[in-house]
């Protein structure tokens, strides 16, 4: 791996970002219990996005922060940290049918996520609001969505989407 290359890409990153740049080093300060590999690192320093999406990011509120170290799925991501949760067990989502919380899990790479509500979508449909993406948003799934929340809390001290 290009040492050189991994620096000047996350300086810039944390350069447009500030602390909305979340790597992994700073996740395993507040969550020991988390190693990434150097696989993992690599696969990290090597998808740090384009210097335009960057700003982008920066532009529509949106932070950019490192996955778990492995896919983990939204019962994993809460057994990470429990008190981050209501239901330190258990809970509707727990239940064998409830698939999602099981099956899907975080991608490998990077997760950018917008901090805030979309613009002018508050007191629409859930439809209503999906027209409002541009198109390179999506909405995040339950893990990513809780993976980002809790890290971003953990790591920043601030609280989204209160």
């Amino acid at each position: 791996m290009d040492t050189l290359h991994t620096f000047s890409t996350e300086s810039l990153a944390k350069n447009i970002l500030g602390d909305d740049f979340v790597t992994a080093a700073e996740i395993t300060k507040v969550r020991r219990n988390l190693t990434y590999g150097p696989e993992s690192l690599a696969l990290l320093s090597a998808t740090i996005p384009a210097e335009e999406i960057l700003f982008w990011l920066r532009e529509n509120d949106f932070a950019l922060m490192a996955p778990p170290p492995t896919p983990s799925s939204l019962l994993e991501v809460r057994a990470i940290e429990r008190n981050r949760f209501e239901a330190l067990s258990g809970g509707w989502y727990a239940r064998d049918e409830e698939v999602f919380s099981h099956d899907e899990t975080t991608p490998p790479d990077w997760l950018a996520i917008r901090k805030g509500v979309v613009p002018n979508s508050t007191g629409k449909t859930f439809e209503a609001q999906v027209k409002l993406l541009s198109g390179v948003e999506r909405v995040p799934s339950a893990v990513e969505a809780s993976w980002f929340i809790t890290t971003y809390n953990m790591v920043r001290g601030a609280r989204l989407l209160e």
